[in-house]
C-alpha cells in the first residue's frame, strides 16, 4: 500500500473542503520518531490565509482527513504539526518487499549526473594488510549508493607511482641493496627511506643524490613498476618546490655524466 499517497491525497481532500486550494502538500519524517513517521506544516502555511489560529486549522483540517488506508494514528503537536504514525502491516509489506525484490529502494534523485569517487590509492611500497580495505570498502559502497540513485558513475584509483613516497622508496632501495621485485623488500625500503626523510633534514638532499650516485646504469636501467626512476624522481620532486634547485643541480650533473660516458 501506498501510505505517503493515501496520507497526500486525504490532506489535499481536506484542504479543499476548508476552501483552502492552490497549494502544494508536502510531507517530511520528523526529528523524533515519537512524532510519528510523516509530518506536515501546512496548517501554519495556510492560517493567514484561512484567517484562523494554526492550532485551530491543524484541528479543522484533521476533522476532514476521516480515516487513512496505512495510518493508525493522527496527532497535532505544537503550534500545528499534523503527525502521521503508520500501521505495522505498512512496514511488514515494505520489508517484504525489500527482502524479494532485487532492485527495491532505486531512485532517480542523481539521474542524469556524473559522479566520480576516488579510492583504495594504495602506496605500492606497503604491503598490504586488512586496514586497506577499509577505504576499498567505503568507496565501493559510496559509488553503489550513488549509481543506484541513478547516478553514472566514474570510479577513480591513483596507482599511488608518483609523489615523495617514490624518492623515498629508492633511496630505501639504493640504501639497503633491497630486491625491488620482492614486496616485502620494497616496504622495508620504503620504511627505511621515510624514517630516514623525517629524521635527518638533509635526508632530501641524500635521496636526490642517490639517482646520480651510481651514474649512468641506475639512471638508464632502473625501473620500478615499469617505470623510468629518473622519470618518477622529476616528478616527485617537482612535487616540493623546496627541492627544486637540488633536483635541477642533480638533474644537469646526471646529464653531464651520460654525455661524457657517450663520447
Amino acid at each position: 500500500m501506498d501510505a505517503r499517497g493515501n496520507i497526500e491525497s486525504a490532506l489535499a481532500s481536506a484542504l479543499m473542503d476548508a476552501d483552502l486550494k492552490g497549494f502544494k502538500v508536502t510531507l517530511e519524517h520528523p526529528a523524533e520518531l515519537s512524532r510519528g513517521d510523516y509530518a506536515t506544516g501546512i496548517a501554519l502555511a495556510k492560517a493567514k490565509e484561512a484567517g484562523m489560529n494554526s492550532r485551530a486549522l491543524a484541528e479543522k483540517i484533521v476533522a476532514g482527513l476521516g480515516e487513512i488506508i496505512g495510518v493508525e494514528k493522527i496527532e497535532i503537536a505544537g503550534p500545528g504539526f499534523i503527525n502521521f504514525t503508520l500501521t505495522k502491516e505498512v512496514f511488514a509489506e515494505v520489508v517484504e518487499k525489500a527482502r524479494t525484490e532485487d532492485m527495491w529502494g532505486r531512485g532517480d534523485a542523481k539521474s542524469g549526473k556524473k559522479i566520480m569517487v576516488e579510492y583504495t590509492d594504495p602506496n605500492p611500497f606497503k604491503e598490504f594488510h586488512i586496514g586497506h580495505l577499509m577505504s576499498n570498502a567505503i568507496g565501493e559502497s559510496v559509488s553503489r549508493l550513488f549509481q543506484f540513485e541513478g547516478a553514472e558513475i566514474k570510479r577513480a584509483n591513483y596507482q599511488g607511482d608518483v609523489g615523495p613516497h617514490v624518492a623515498k622508496a629508492v633511496w630505501g632501495v639504493q640504501k639497503l641493496g633491497a630486491d625491488a621485485n620482492n614486496a616485502e623488500a620494497l616496504g622495508q625500503a620504503y620504511a627505511a627511506g621515510a624514517k630516514a626523510y623525517e629524521d635527518d633534514a638533509a635526508a632530501n638532499l641524500k635521496v636526490v643524490n642517490a639517482v646520480t650516485r651510481d651514474g649512468q646504469r641506475w639512471i638508464s636501467e632502473t625501473k620500478v613498476n615499469g617505470r623510468s626512476v629518473i622519470r618518477m624522481m622529476v616528478i616527485s620532486y617537482l612535487t616540493e618546490s623546496r627541492h627544486l634547485i637540488a633536483l635541477q643541480k642533480a638533474l644537469t650533473e646526471a646529464a653531464e655524466e651520460l654525455s661524457t660516458s657517450r663520447k
